[in-house]
C-alpha cells in the first residue's frame, strides 16, 4: 500500500487451481483523481499453467473516473493459473472482474455412480437372462 488517503493498494493478484480453465480475464479500475500525474499506467501479467509469463501495460489511462472495461485473452488457448495487476500510484477500487474461458463438462460423483449402478444392473440382468437359457434381447 502507498501512503494515500485513505491508504490506496497497488497490486492485486489472483491465484487459480489447477482445474480452472480461464484464457479471459477483464476487470475495471478507479483510481484517486487527486493524486499525481493525470493518466497513469496499469501493468497487467499473467502466468499459463506451464508458469509461462506475460505482461501487458494498458498506457495514458484516464485517473479521474472509472475506466472501460480492461482485459488480457489468450490467442494460444492456454489456461491462466495467476493474474497479477499494478499501478504504481495506485488503485482506490477495482471492480467487474469477470473469468471465462472453456469448461469441459465433468459429470458430478452422484453421477458416476448412477451410470455405474446402471451399468452393473443391466449387466445383471443379461447375466441372469444367460444362466435361465434366454437370450437377452434389447428393448
Amino acid at each position: 500500500m502507498n501512503g494515500g488517503n485513505p491508504p490506496l493498494f497497488t497490486t492485486i493478484e489472483f491465484t487459480f487451481s489447477n482445474v480452472s480453465v480461464f484464457n479471459e480475464f477483464s476487470f475495471q479500475a478507479q483510481f484517486d483523481s487527486v493524486r499525481g500525474d493525470p493518466t497513469t499506467d496499469v501493468t497487467v501479467t499473467w502466468y499459463d499453467q506451464n508458469n509461462v509469463s506475460g505482461s501487458y501495460t494498458f498506457s495514458g489511462l484516464d485517473r479521474s473516473g472509472l475506466t472501460p472495461s480492461l482485459g488480457i485473452h489468450s490467442v494460444d488457448g492456454g489456461t491462466l493459473s495467476k493474474i497479477v495487476i499494478y499501478d504504481p500510484e495506485g488503485f482506490k477500487q477495482l471492480k467487474q472482474f469477470a473469468f471465462d474461458g472453456n469448461v469441459a463438462p465433468v459429470p458430478e460423483p452422484s453421477t458416476w455412480a448412477m451410470m455405474i449402478l446402471g451399468f452393473a444392473g443391466v449387466g445383471f440382468l443379461a447375466y441372469r437372462r444367460r444362466a435361465q437359457g434366454q437370450a437377452p434381447r434389447l428393448v
